[in-house]
């Protein structure tokens, strides 16, 4: 069931309250006095099982074992921006940095990056074989 943050219209201030499901659209009261509350809208919070894959962010290559942690690591690093990977500004930043990787590969003499990392992966496989 989900747990909501509460205001409460007396003196408790913000609490937190489990409310069903099927009595979300009823008013709700301050479970401490009884008062009217009004609901907080906030990031989500559920009780019950949770699976545990750990939250990945490869612009840092980091990753974080709770939500929690998270959150302590944007508070430590307020430099750090996180982006979502369908984003305008995320598909703009990939594309500079492809026609960047493109423009040094040229320079190498590859047609562009794709065929650099090909090259020498293959020529890597050729030295590997000729070792073995």
């Amino acid at each position: 069931m989900p747990l909501y943050d509460l205001r409460c219209s007396a003196q408790c201030g913000v609490v937190e309250a489990v409310i069903a499901l099927s009595k979300v659209d009823n008013p709700v009261f301050c479970p401490e006095c009884q008062a009217p509350a009004t609901r907080i809208v906030s990031p989500v919070t559920t009780i019950g099982a949770v699976f545990d894959k750990k939250i990945e962010f490869g612009q840092i290559g980091k990753k974080f074992s709770s939500n929690a942690e998270f959150r302590q690591y944007k508070k430590d690093h307020p430099e750090a921006r996180f982006v979502e990977k369908n984003s305008t500004e995320w598909r703009n930043h990939y594309d500079q940095v492809r026609n960047h990787c493109d423009k040094k590969s040229k320079k190498q003499g590859f047609r562009d990056h794709e065929d650099r990392i090909n090259t020498l992966s293959k020529r890597k496989r050729e030295a590997e074989q000729r070792t073995n």
